[in-house]
């Protein structure tokens, strides 16, 4: 990202966000043929399934790129695969996908090389003409965020249909995949930001 863009952060995925197989690293280490990867290949996904191959140096691998949504890619079945397939996903896809048969090979929980942050982005330009308005949002986000945490229960009956209503306890375990740094960030997070060229400057 260049420097004519802000981003303010809202959270950091904290396992919410998946890499899938239905074999482990260590087959797919050995393995010469084509793999198939399930992606929403304009998106993030594509950012940590490049992450996630060259953390566990399999960037050799011969990667057939299915770009298909998460709803297409939920009724995947790993028995029905016949190649090595990985599945880049997130919640609540990933519960479907492991009930049927997909194994999680890294998350942003336990690799620290997949990063992935929710951010509202804008261009410098109307950073400056609009401050007052991105401001206000900002305020109405983080109160929003505020009640997710005091009373997740209503926070789940206003956006349960946004989230193809996974049932309220799926959605509790999903809150626990991410980590609010909307208002304040730890510095092992400023540093890995820094890292990754997040521009973590002139925030709202």
């Amino acid at each position: 990202m260049d420097g004519s863009r802000s981003a303010e952060p809202f959270d950091r995925s904290n396992g919410g966000d998946l890499v899938m197989g239905n074999r482990s690293i260590e087959e797919l280490k050995g393995y010469s043929g084509p793999v198939d990867a399930y992606l929403e290949v304009d998106s993030v996904n594509s950012l940590i399934l490049k992450d996630f191959l060259a953390s566990n140096t399999l960037q050799g691998l011969d990667i057939n790129y299915i770009n298909q949504d998460q709803a297409r890619i939920s009724t995947l079945r790993a028995e029905r695969q016949k190649k090595p397939t990985l599945v880049v996903t997130y919640f609540p896809y990933n519960q479907v996908l492991q009930q049927q048969g997909f194994r999680e090979l890294a998350s942003t929980r336990n690799n620290p090389k997949l990063l992935v942050v929710d951010a509202l982005y804008t261009a410098q330009p109307i950073l400056s003409s609009h401050r007052p308005q991105l401001q206000q949002l900002k305020q109405r986000i983080d109160e929003a965020i505020e009640v997710s945490r005091r009373d997740p229960k209503a926070f789940y009956e206003v956006v349960a249909e946004f989230l193809d209503n996974p049932g309220y306890d799926a959605f509790e375990q999903g809150l626990e995949d991410i980590v609010w740094i909307n208002r304040e960030r730890d510095p092992t997070l400023e540093k890995r930001l820094r890292e990754a060229d997040f521009p973590t400057g002139d925030l709202l």
